[in-house]
């Protein structure tokens, strides 16, 4: 998990999680600082460029799998980002 690539992908939807969710970046922090547990969390931020909420959920140390998103409304747009295989 790269904590830079949350931040990053977060902002670019106009989130700005230290601000936003205190809470959470500072478990996350004292997860990349201190080795402590961080238990996936899901967020249901606005984008600021669309006005739209959106759902985020953050996982550290997960795998490389399906989490079981589906629609079964085809026009819906779901899109997953695995940020962990970014830079």
């Amino acid at each position: 998990m790269s904590f830079t690539n949350i931040q990053k992908h977060l902002i670019e939807r106009g989130v700005d999680l230290r601000r936003t969710y205190p809470d959470i970046y500072s478990k996350l922090c004292n997860y990349v600082e201190n080795d402590e547990p961080f238990l996936p969390v899901t967020i249901y931020p606005k984008n600021s460029q669309t006005g739209r909420q959106f759902m985020c959920v953050i996982m550290p140390e997960s795998s490389d799998t399906n989490y079981g998103v589906s629609s079964d409304n085809p026009t819906q747009r779901i899109q997953t980002i695995n940020i962990s295989e970014q830079s």
